[in-house]
């Protein structure tokens, strides 16, 4: 069952299918559920299946020909476990069979036929891999400079806006931006995370004074809410539970990020219905 105490701000370590929950104040890392959604949406489970040494060299090669090769690391190391152990038995055979026609076992001496291009593909992977590695760090940079870009925004918004200023435009700009924001390193991401969301607690704050602007706040994030609820229940119906489950994980995060905060006499009631619909989704996976 999902609660509202089974999420922590101290979690480090979260399971991909968690649910963040409802308090705003209490700031949750959701980028590896937000990992980008379009990716995770349609993420493979590389399932453990039987496959020989030719064709298993034959996934390595098509692995490293792809457009980005060094992304699908986990499958190409399942990939080389598998031809690694058919390499090794084979090799080992072969030295048992040398040993029992009489043969001096340290004078045995054999190279496999599929070594050489095994060795090659695992270099080749290895390069593409490292290159990828980089251009994800390079990226993460920039999309850490954005969102610290995105947090000045939004404090400068309740510290300095100047007179005239659309808060409620200004406001879903800063939140969208924030929702669409590229991933950066886990190391920057919880300290950024939970500067954005004190900052965005400032905002509403100073908004208890705006009682105009604050009740259309309202009415647009329960409206949000309640687009989200409908999809989380088209997804009870979802065939393919992974995927179902990996869009709760965006919903939960548009959730968070952008249908937050709500009038007293809605919140509690949203939160529960969007609750039990995602304990139902999740209950499917037993």
């Amino acid at each position: 069952m999902i609660t509202e105490n089974n999420l922590s701000e101290n979690e480090e370590n979260k399971n991909s299918n968690e649910i963040p929950q409802e308090k705003t104040s209490e700031p949750v890392e959701s980028q590896d559920e937000s990992t980008h959604h379009e990716e995770t949406e349609h993420e493979e489970e590389h399932e453990e299946v039987e496959i020989s040494l030719a064709d298993a060299l034959k996934e390595m090669e098509k692995i490293i020909n792809a457009p980005n090769a060094g992304e699908d690391f986990k499958k190409f190391n399942q990939l080389k476990e598998k031809a690694s152990h058919y390499i090794h038995d084979e090799v080992e055979d072969k030295k048992h069979e040398y040993a029992e026609a009489g043969n001096a076992p340290e004078n045995f001496s054999y190279e496999h036929p599929s070594q050489a291009k095994f060795s090659a593909l695992v270099n080749i992977f290895r390069e593409k891999h490292d290159a990828y590695q980089k251009g994800q760090e390079e990226e993460q940079k920039k999309n850490l400079e954005h969102r610290q870009t995105i947090i000045e925004r939004l404090k400068n918004l309740y510290t300095n806006s100047e007179p005239g200023t659309n808060l409620f435009k200004s406001i879903r700009e800063i939140k969208e931006d924030w929702s669409k924001a590229g991933q950066v390193a886990k190391s920057e991401f919880k300290i950024l995370n939970n500067n954005y969301f004190h900052h965005l607690n400032q905002f509403y704050q100073m908004l208890d004074l705006n009682k105009e602007f604050l009740e259309q706040e309202y009415s647009h994030n329960l409206e949000k809410r309640q687009h989200i609820i409908e999809r989380a229940k088209q997804l009870e119906h979802e065939p393919v539970i992974q995927k179902a489950l990996n869009e709760l994980q965006y919903l939960h995060k548009l959730w968070k990020e952008e249908a937050e905060p709500v009038a007293e006499e809605f919140r509690e009631k949203t939160w529960e219905e969007f609750k039990e619909i995602s304990n139902k989704i999740h209950e499917r996976k037993s």
